[in-house]
This record gives structure tokens, C-alpha cells and sequence, in this order.
């Protein structure tokens, strides 16, 4: 090994008189090149800083100088610390110098310091710790990566994220939204937000320094089991009873049982099932809520999630079978995501797989607007309370469920419905098993009925009507070879048959009465009218005063186009008559009169078919002879 010799330095160093020195110049910090005649460095010079610089900066406290003097004398300088930091009040009073952290530090949303290296925008001679800089930068390093931070006046402003490591930055939502509204995001940079609840975060990305990304992913927590059985936990054993149901009975639990419902797992204290607490808990004399935490009652479990940052819910949430609950839901409805049975999928007995739902309660509750992919069963179970499913569309498997409406299903199996409500259900190429022969059971005294009315007809046989001996309309053998119908002249009656309302009818909806027509021989090249007037009555059996009301009118007026082909079909719809007091059983009795228009008539008197009510369904029938 060679001897390490120590070289003594010359006494002054001389420089040719065309070189240039780099130098930094005091008035305006600005980079200059200054020539060998106009600077001079010695070491005399330099070992006399300390009476130099007097005044310019507190020597004591400086840890390494870097100083020129020019020709005249004049000697300049940058005080540049080297030290270690404790705390974050003591970082914040340094402004110039590079420090490391002995015992690292938390600043949020920042983490854990590691060190620091603080710039101050002021004149060179700006001491280290000044306490009165003008403007600084810093740039922090911590556990979580690099962060960038200025200052002005008084105050350190909010960090921006650089970079420089996998973690996320994590902080509250009250937090995160204070950087969005400062613009201090670091655009493509992912955040955290600790404080969601029922969960380990929600991860969203920065999308500009004001705005984060709607889509991120949330770490959920989800219960262990949905099978009944005893499970073992590290050195804890727990019996589990599945998904909540009151048809357990209180024979099915035990004291220290545990119970899914609402997707989060509650513990028994009584020995008893107990009910439902409002919409979403179950009672708090039977039941308490264990805590939503990584523990032997909940896993981990990654979802992709539509987060409203804003307001604080997720407005729609996916896992990896293929389910997607949530579109489209109301604010105040957020809490019915996250709420849902999530930890059921492939292999499960109790599945959810490839299904696209709205609504997704507890699998007890209720399921709304599902839509099954046609490449997985959807499989529900245990609806068994006060919810159900409503508009299915696909292949989906429903067992125990409470209520069923307006569902289209290519392959559906519905098996063992409790106290069921089904209506407006479309099965386009299967059936409806159940254990009995009776495909749709209903109470005493109730029949299926639809939530959304439809509309029939009920028609005044004209043909067979009552002709009067004068004003009588002509019977016409010329609508077709074989075929005839009536036509009226202007002051032509005639009347028609007595009808009922049917049995389906919605009873207190509003009737429309029409009729059906045809013009006679082709139209000219004038535009004609035709006017009908309907005199009716109607009474109510059974209903208190079975009177006919004194009869009422409903006059249309109709418009034939210009050159319209002969027996062009019309239809005219002549009023209603209100229905607040009809029911089924009504019985109604008609007049039909052509009257005179108010342009000119047809050269031919139209073909009048028949005379109909449109009126509202909204049952297959009655229970009853005369009562709904």
C-alpha cells in the first residue's frame, strides 16, 4: 500500500490574466464570469472571513462558507448548513442547507421525513435558520417518496407529490379535498383515503393538480363465511349461522353465534334471531355489530369502485366474478354498495357471478334492476324478508326470494317463494318450477295485480244496434264482395247494446270512448269533415244508489284529407268519461248521432264499424263477483 503524503498548499494562487472565474453576483444572485484581473482568492483572505463577513451572518451557527472577493476588497458570501433535524417544527425553520433525520418524523399527507434539502430565493448572505426569508423551496424526502414545497411570508404551502415511490400518499378525504381545492395534486400521482369506513381505503388517482379520477379501487373488508358452520381462526373457533334469516328461528341460533347481514357480521347476545332494526341493522337487544377491521370476521377484498369524493359515497362498485352493482344510484342511496353480500362468487354456493345490478341489499332485502350476464347463472338467495328482485333480464336462479316484478327472463328457476308478490314477470323460453302444482299462489281476497296498468278495449256491437224508424243509417253491402257496414247521414242515430265493464278494469281510472271508421269512395281534391256526437249513461250495482246518472254527450269532429283513398281507416276518439266512481260491473248505454260539421261534408257518408272504450287493467280478474 503507498504511503499517503501530505501536500502543502502554495501560498497564493495565480491565474493567467485571460481566465475567467465563475462567480454569483450579490445585487441580483445572478451566475457571472469575472476576469482574473478583477478577482483574486488567497487563503489569507479566506481565514479572515470571520471578521469579513461580521454583520452579514452569525458565524456560530454556520457549518460551511463559500466566499469570493473581488478586487476591491469587498468580501462576499453564502451561508449553506449541514445538519440533522428532530422534528417538523425544526424543519420548518431552516431555509438553506441539506439535513438528514436521525429518528424519522410523520408529516401528513407527506409520511415519515427523511430529510431535507431547503433553498431560500433571498440574497446569498441569508443565514441558514433566518426566520424571515422572503420566498424558499424545499424539497422533502420521506417514505413515501419525494415532495416539493415553497414558501412565502410566513407559511410552508402545501406539499406536491414527485414521485419516487410505490406507495400511496395517504391522508383524509377532508385533507385530499383541501389539496384538489389549492391545486396541489400531483397529476398521475395515487392517493388514499383512510377515513371511508367499512373499508382499508379508497384509492384514486390525480387526473390534474385540482381534480382527482372518478374510477379507483377500494381495499374492502368482507365477511369470512356465508355458510353456516364452525370455522377456526388462529386459535379462535366461532360458530357462524350464514346470512340472517327470521325463518331461522330462535331454535337455529345460539348465544355468541355470528351472523351475516348487510355484508357485515353481527354476534349474538341473547339466544335469540331477533328482527331487523330499521332498514339495515338488526336489532341491538339481540345483536351487536362486531368492528369492520381485518380480524377472524373479515377479509380483504379488492373492488373496483365509481367514488364521489365530493359527497363521500360509491356510486358503483365491481369484483373480479363479474358483478357490478350500483349504476345509477341516488345519493342518499351510496351505503347500498357497499352493504351488499361482496364475498360470494365462483364456488360459493351462495353466488353472485357475472350479474349487473342496481340494487344488491343483503341478498335479504331486496335485489332491483339486476341484469345477469348471458355468460353466468346468477344465483340469489334468502330474499326471504321485505325486498326482491325487479327487472331481471338473463339467466338467473332465485330461491326463497319475497317479491319479484316486471322480470324478463330467458332462463329462470324460481323455487320455495315465501309470501311472494310477482307481477309483470315475461319468461321468454323456460318456466317457473315449484315444489307444489300451483305456479302462482296468492292470499285470500288479493289477486295478481300490475304495479304499471295496461290498457284493453270493450266494444258496442253497431251491427245488431237498435235502429230508430226515421234517421235511420243505411246498411251498406258495398265495403267489400262479401262484407257491409253501416253509414250515417248527418242526423242518423242508432243504439247500441248495453255493456259491463270487465273484471280487469282499474277501478276510479278515466274511460275513452271511440270509434272506428272508413271513408266511402275515394275523396276529391277537397278536404271534408264528418262529426259524431255519443249520448251516455252508466250505473253501478251494488254500489248505494244503483240510479243511471242523467245521460251525458261527447262530441269529435274528423278530418278527411284531401284525395284519400276510398276506405281509408280512421280512428276518433270522442272524449272520456271520468271514472273517479266507476267500478267493474258498471254498466254503460249508448247513443251514437252524426251531427253536421263545421266544414264540408263528405260527398259520401263514411262506413262506421264499430264503437269501443279503451280503459285500464291492471288485474287478471276479480276475487269477488262484484268487488275486486
Amino acid at each position: 500500500m503507498s504511503d499517503i503524503k501530505e501536500i502543502e498548499l502554495t501560498k497564493v494562487t495565480e491565474l493567467l490574466a485571460t481566465d475567467y472565474i465563475r462567480g454569483i453576483r450579490v445585487s441580483d444572485g445572478e451566475s457571472i464570469d469575472i476576469l482574473r484581473s478583477d478577482f483574486r482568492l488567497t487563503q489569507a483572505q479566506i481565514i479572515d472571513l470571520l471578521t469579513a463577513l461580521a454583520g452579514k451572518q452569525d458565524i456560530a451557527t454556520v457549518l460551511s462558507s463559500i466566499a469570493f472577493s473581488k478586487h476591491d476588497g469587498v468580501v462576499n458570501g453564502s451561508g449553506f448548513g449541514l445538519g440533522t433535524l428532530a422534528s417538523k417544527v425544526e424543519m420548518d425553520a431552516v431555509f438553506n442547507g441539506i439535513y438528514t433525520v436521525e429518528t424519522p418524523f410523520q408529516v401528513p399527507p407527506m409520511g415519515n421525513v427523511l430529510g431535507v434539502i431547503a433553498l431560500s430565493n433571498d440574497e446569498i448572505g441569508e443565514t441558514p435558520t433566518s426566520t424571515t426569508p422572503k420566498t424558499a423551496r424545499r424539497v422533502i424526502f420521506t417514505d413515501l417518496g419525494m415532495f416539493y414545497q415553497t414558501y412565502s411570508a410566513t407559511t410552508w404551502y402545501n406539499p406536491l407529490f414527485l414521485g419516487g415511490s410505490t406507495e400511496n400518499i395517504s391522508d383524509t378525504r377532508a385533507n385530499l379535498i383541501a389539496l384538489a381545492g389549492d391545486s396541489y395534486l400531483t397529476p398521475g400521482a395515487l392517493y388514499k383515503i383512510t377515513d371511508h369506513g367499512n373499508d382499508e381505503g379508497i384509492i384514486i388517482q390525480a387526473v390534474t393538480s385540482s381534480n382527482f379520477s372518478t374510477d379507483g379501487l377500494r381495499l374492502g373488508l368482507v365477511p369470512r363465511h356465508y355458510i353456516a358452520g364452525d370455522y377456526t381462526f388462529g386459535e379462535y373457533t366461532s360458530h357462524w349461522i350464514g346470512v340472517w334469516r327470521a325463518s331461522i328461528g330462535d331454535a337455529g341460533v345460539s348465544i355468541g353465534d355470528r351472523a351475516v347481514f348487510m355484508g357485515r357480521v353481527w354476534y349474538n347476545e341473547t339466544g335469540n334471531i331477533g328482527t331487523i332494526e330499521g332498514d339495515w341493522s338488526l336489532d341491538s337487544t339481540n345483536w351487536t355489530l362486531l368492528p369492520v377491521e381485518l380480524s377472524e370476521h373479515y377479509d380483504r377484498m379488492t373492488f373496483g369502485c365509481t367514488y364521489d369524493i365530493t359527497n363521500d359515497y360509491i356510486s358503483k362498485q365491481w369484483d373480479s366474478f363479474g358483478n357490478e352493482l350500483g349504476e345509477y344510484l341516488d345519493a342518499g342511496d351510496w351505503f347500498l354498495v357497499e352493504y351488499n353480500d361482496w364475498n360470494i362468487g365462483e364456488g360459493n354456493p351462495y353466488s353472485l357471478y357475472g350479474c349487473k345490478l342496481r340494487r344488491c341489499y343483503d341478498n335479504i332485502v331486496g335485489i332491483y334492476n339486476s341484469i345477469a350476464n348471458a355468460s353466468g347463472l346468477g344465483k340469489i338467495y334468502h330474499n326471504d324478508f321485505s325486498g326482491g328482485v325487479q327487472g331481471g333480464i338473463g339467466e338467473i336462479e332465485i330461491h326463497e326470494d319475497s317479491a319479484i316484478y316486471n322480470c324478463s327472463t330467458n332462463n329462470a328457476t324460481i323455487s320455495g317463494i315465501l309470501k311472494s308478490t310477482l307481477s309483470g314477470l315475461s319468461f321468454t323460453s323456460n318456466y317457473i318450477v315449484r315444489d307444489d302444482v300451483t305456479p302462482f299462489k296468492t292470499t285470500t281476497g288479493e289477486t295478481l295485480r300490475l304495479d304499471v296498468p295496461v290498457y284493453d278495449d270493450v266494444n258496442f256491437a253497431l251491427a245488431g244496434a237498435k235502429l230508430p224508424p226515421s234517421n235511420t243509417p243505411t246498411w251498406r253491402t258495398d265495403f267489400d264482395t262479401h262484407l257491409g257496414a253501416y253509414t250515417f247521414a248527418v242526423n242518423d242515430y242508432a243504439d247500441m247494446g248495453t255493456i259491463e265493464i270487465p273484471h280487469t278494469y282499474k277501478e276510479g281510472t278515466d274511460l275513452l270512448l271511440h270509434i272506428h271508421l272508413a271513408s266511402r269512395v275515394a275523396n276529391d281534391a277537397t278536404a271534408r269533415k264528418v262529426k259524431y256526437t255519443a249520448w251516455y249513461s252508466y250505473g253501478i250495482p251494488d254500489s248505494g244508489s244503483n240510479q243511471f246518472i242523467t245521460e251525458q254527450s261527447l262530441t269529435a269532429e274528423l278530418s278527411i284529407a284531401a284525395l284519400a283513398p276510398n276506405k281509408t281507416a280512421y280512428f276518433l276518439t270522442l272524449g272520456t268519461i271520468p271514472g273517479a266512481n266507476l267500478k267493474i260491473g258498471t254498466q254503460v248505454k249508448l247513443r251514437l248521432y252524426r251531427v253536421a260539421g263545421t266544414g264540408t261534408e263528405p260527398a259520401n257518408d263514411p262506413y262506421v264499424g264499430q264503437v269501443g272504450i279503451h280503459f285500464q287493467v291492471d288485474t287478471l280478474g276479480s276475487r269477488q263477483i262484484s268487488a275486486k
